[in-house]
């Protein structure tokens, strides 16, 4: 069986970034998992004052194919 892969882009969730991250997996939870992680990392100033489940909300429903 071949699953198609889910991704959410950087630019998914703020189209005026300069980052070209892509977060890619089986999952939409695989996929948030790894875009949490970069974020955190790489865009601290972007996450300022929201929670992980917060963010999670947000981001779920923005994973495509």
């Amino acid at each position: 069986m071949n699953m198609e892969m889910k991704k959410l882009a950087c630019k998914d969730i703020n189209p005026s970034t300069s980052c070209t991250y892509e977060a890619t997996g089986k999952s939409a939870k695989e996929v948030v998992g790894k875009m949490m992680a970069h974020a955190k990392a790489d865009h601290t100033e972007d996450l300022a004052g929201k929670s992980d489940s917060e963010l999670k909300a947000m981001w779920e429903p923005m994973v495509h194919s």
